[in-house]
């Protein structure tokens, strides 16, 4: 007996750090748990600037993933089929015992920076690590450890540094890639001795990921990743007490 398994994908997206007219630091923040959406940047205190492959098309700070089939076996394997399309949504699978699932999901900036600013990926999840088993991939994102997001999950930065500031050249920031890939696709695998019965009584087993970005001139210290938390912690983590205590 199989169980429906919701892996969802959402996003958060914050504008942050815009210079006052007084020449000190405001924090602009906007969040959202909605999973269907894609979020455009304002136009004041904008950190995404216009599409430069659309002109006049606002930037876009977005969470995508590839598309899926079953492949008959228990597995679930990318759609490559033309008319495929990523989804902002999210996606459920029906897993059994030893299952391998596809899991492509990757974020996207959409028009240059207006400041440089640090790449943030935060993940929740309720699995079972007895059961499931993933890797967030450290070839692209570094494990801010003790720190978390938002929504209480582990925060990742773009290894890479600072997003650059006034670039048409994004093409660098498009399909940031967000978990490891097994070498034959695959990206989440299901244990292979734990019993359709036992598979069959979990529930709400599903897996988050949100984006932030935060101007990198906000954050302090001796090393990237210092610098990193500095700035998550000046943009999300002071604007949430802020809010909390009024």
């Amino acid at each position: 007996m199989s169980k429906k398994k919701v892996f969802l994908t959402v996003l958060a997206f914050a504008l942050v750090c815009a210079l006052s007219i007084t020449g000190t630091l405001a924090y602009l923040t906007a969040t959202s748990n909605n999973v269907t959406n894609t979020f455009v940047a304002e136009a004041d205190g904008k950190l995404i600037d216009t599409d430069p492959e659309n002109p006049g098309t606002p930037g876009k700070f977005e969470i995508v993933e590839a598309p899926v089939l079953p492949d008959g076996n228990g597995n679930y394997v990318e759609n490559t089929s033309s008319g495929a399309q990523t989804t902002t949504s999210g996606l459920d699978y029906k897993i059994v015992p030893g299952s391998k699932l596809s899991k492509k999901a990757s974020i996207n900036v959409i028009g240059k920076t207006t400041i440089p600013a640090y790449l943030y990926l935060e993940v929740t999840e309720n699995l079972d690590e007895a059961i499931y088993s993933y890797e967030v991939d450290g070839t692209v994102w570094t494990k801010i450890d003790g720190l978390t997001g938002n929504n209480g999950g582990q925060i990742y930065y773009y290894t890479a540094g600072p997003i650059a500031a006034d670039t048409d050249d994004n093409e660098n920031f498009k399909n940031i890639n967000i978990l490891k890939d097994d070498g034959q696709g695959y990206n989440i695998k299901v244990d292979g001795e734990v019993t359709a019965s036992t598979l069959a009584t979990l529930t709400d087993n599903n897996m988050a990921f949100y984006g932030y970005l935060a101007q990198a001139s906000s954050g302090t210290g001796d090393s990237e990743s210092a610098k990193a938390e500095s700035a998550f912690n000046t943009c999300f983590k002071a604007s949430a007490s802020s809010n909390a205590s009024n």
